[in-house]
């Protein structure tokens, strides 16, 4: 584009709104995405992973109860006795008591996903991030959830994620229903 004397254009040339100083990227990194869009795909992921691994626990602890209930059944013994002999088993106490444990680690991480969108109680997120990097109790989905773990625990660790934390714990940011699960609003 040609300029006249006063530096601006010709009379009678297009004008383009191009400006060849905008050229250069001052920032090195780009723009930043903001906390909330940072943590939406990370936080569903966690979500659904919590959920396939709830489902396996239930499915597992039903199709393991009724195989042993099957099995007992056609030998024709009757519920005493098949209380009786695995009262007297030490597996079947453990197994007993590892069940909560195994239907507990999936529902922290589905919690821990929630509150994740939502910025809200951030040590409860990051157990549910360890616990989605450990993959319990199902470990065959730790071939996924190793690196969902990593990216989620990377995330809490920036500081304008944990911002948005202390932010909504503060009350200077709340959570606006209207919006969705991860929309805030500064309060009135």
């Amino acid at each position: 584009m040609a300029s006249g004397p006063d530096r601006g254009p010709v009379e009678g040339e297009a004008v383009s709104e191009h400006d060849p100083r905008e050229d250069y990227d001052d920032h090195l990194g780009g723009d930043r995405l903001a906390p909330d869009s940072l943590v939406r795909w990370p936080a569903s992921a966690m979500w659904v992973f919590g959920l396939i691994q709830l489902i396996v626990v239930l499915v597992g602890t039903a199709f393991a109860v009724y195989l042993t209930l099957a099995d007992a059944l056609d030998d024709g013994r009757t519920f005493d006795e098949i209380w009786l002999a695995a009262s007297r088993d030490e597996a079947f106490w453990i197994v007993l008591g590892a069940w909560p444990l195994a239907i507990g680690c999936p529902i922290i991480v589905m919690r821990g996903a929630n509150d994740l969108r939502q910025f809200r109680r951030y040590w409860w997120v990051v157990t549910a991030g360890v616990l989605t990097l450990l993959a319990l109790p199902f470990f065959y989905l730790g071939v996924f959830q190793l690196p969902l773990g990593l990216w989620v625990l990377l995330l809490l660790a920036r500081r304008d994620v944990r911002a948005r934390f202390d932010a909504v714990a503060r009350g200077t940011m709340v959570v606006s229903p209207s919006q969705g699960r991860s929309g805030l609003v500064a309060p009135s």
